[in-house]
């Protein structure tokens, strides 16, 4: 069978010592890496089925050796299988990728399937494949010139109605259940276009991050927005973080204006006690003390540098915690009358999760109040790097939740809400302050942290922005959330 030819150009993930497993899904095999061929994946060889294909991920994973050193990427029904070899071998498993994952798949359409099957195979999957590929002109062509006719033979049409079966039959909310038991990161990745898995039927996996990927539909693991270092993305914003600690606050002049924009609306009633999360070199925090003096203040974030510089700028009678407030929220504890964040939220693996959390830890009339960055922010120098480059650079305020997903999530809370919009514009004097700006407070995300531009690219980018927006003009997008809990809100 002729393939494309396969690459090693690109890393399994940003550890090498680790191996990524890809496991696809119904009606293909491993050969499906193919369109990937910049990725080094391990996949098993065989057509994609309940009682094969979990053999074949025992022998990848290599159980024989200890540690957690596989990231496991599931696929569509694969998606199904690499839950259950999470299950079966938690302590070899780095992280969890669910990827074009489905709530459930109806009895109804599991029925249409099998008939068409029976009337006529290939005619199906022909339909089928063209469904998949919807969108990806590219990856269609080379599936059609390398692999179709490939899995239209025999050996792979015997095992589809066995996969039916189990994708029918399978227990995703008791897996769910017992994924819960271990420590395993898990990430879910939609295609915003998938018309197999639409991202509305997604199941709801308490502690995963989720990660809709835009324009882009089922075969969503060719995008290279499918990244399967996400699970190491809190770690690396912890490290920036604790790195930019000494000049964070000198620089972070965006964050002090959110800051006054929330202590504007912080409430009238008496707070007697105050849950901040992600204080960082206690800016806020001090705004908060000076407001509410005698309240009994706790203010958490997870870089311990950052931390120690809070504690030297602020009062004595302040707690600070070295937490990660999304662990610390979900653990038992005591109530608080105002929850707040300045700036943060937008960093979280997941968000609705210590939202929904946040508001079982407020009493009776509390306050949710915080600041979050959304995905309009910097757009300006997206669109500035692609001009100059020629081709796109995914900054971190992409990944930032939109004001859709806000309402979604806040309006399903009980209480009242209300979310705010609002712009802040800065200029700089050259492309090279914004830069070191995004260096010296750490808020470069999970990438490596810093830009490498050549003189001549620094020169040009500087003058596309004096082109177009007249100097180094920047946009911030900031979404206020005010929630109060009123005693009749509270289940």
């Amino acid at each position: 069978m002729n393939k494309p030819p396969r690459t090693r150009t690109g890393p399994q993930s940003s550890d090498p010592s680790n191996r990524v497993i890809f496991i696809p899904g119904w009606g293909f095999d491993g050969e499906i890496c193919r369109l990937i061929p910049d990725r080094q994946w391990l996949a098993p060889e065989s057509p994609v089925s309940p009682q094969q294909t979990p053999t074949e991920i025992e022998a990848l994973i290599g159980t024989e050796k200890q540690g957690r050193g596989v990231i496991l990427v599931g696929w569509s029904m694969g998606a199904y299988l690499a839950m259950d070899a999470a299950l079966a071998w938690p302590e070899h498993i780095q992280a969890l990728y669910l990827l074009s994952i489905r709530r459930q798949w109806p009895a109804d359409e599991i029925e249409e399937i099998r008939n068409e099957l029976a009337l006529d195979a290939q005619v199906f999957l022909r339909s089928f494949y063209r469904k998949c590929f919807l969108g990806d002109k590219k990856g269609y062509r080379l599936f059609q010139e390398f692999l179709e006719e490939h899995y239209l033979t025999a050996p792979y049409l015997a095992g589809l109605q066995d996969g039916l079966t189990y994708l029918a039959g399978y227990p995703l909310a008791q897996r769910i259940n017992q994924l819960r038991a271990f420590n395993i990161p898990t990430i879910m990745i939609h295609g915003e276009r998938d018309l197999i898995a639409p991202v509305e039927e997604r199941p709801t996996i308490p502690g995963a991050r989720e990660v809709i990927l835009p324009m882009i539909g089922h075969p969503i693991f060719r995008s290279t927005d499918c990244r399967v270092d996400l699970h190491l993305r809190k770690e690396a914003i912890r490290r920036k973080f604790s790195r930019a600690a000494a000049t964070y606050e000198d620089h972070a002049a965006i964050q002090k204006e959110t800051a006054l924009q929330l202590a504007a609306l912080l409430p009238d009633a008496p707070v007697r006690s105050i849950l901040e999360t992600g204080c960082g070199t206690g800016n806020y925090t001090r705004l908060l003390r000076g407001r509410y003096p005698e309240a009994h203040l706790t203010a958490l974030d997870f870089a311990q540098e950052m931390v120690t510089q809070a504690r030297k700028n602020s009062s004595p009678t302040i707690d600070f915690l070295c937490e990660d407030a999304e662990a610390f929220i979900a653990r038992t504890g005591p109530t608080y009358d105002l929850i707040t964040a300045n700036a943060t939220l937008q960093w979280f693996d997941d968000l609705p999760g210590f939202c929904c959390r946040a508001l079982t830890r407020l009493n009776p009339n509390g306050t949710l109040l915080c600041s979050i960055f959304g995905p309009g922010t910097m757009t300006e120098l997206t669109m500035g790097l692609k001009a100059v480059l020629g081709h796109k650079i995914r900054l971190p305020a992409q990944d930032f939740p939109s004001r859709e997903s806000l309402e979604r999530i806040f309006t399903a809370c009980p209480g009242k809400v209300a979310i705010k919009e609002w712009q802040i514009i800065r200029e700089y004097p050259t492309i090279k302050d914004l830069l070191d700006q995004i260096r010296k407070t750490g808020t470069s995300g999970q990438s490596s942290g810093r830009f490498h531009f050549t003189r001549s690219q620094l020169t040009d980018l500087n003058h596309w922005f004096i082109e177009n927006h007249g100097g180094c003009r920047i946009r911030s997008q900031v979404f206020l959330m005010h929630v109060t809990l009123t005693p009749e809100a509270i289940p």
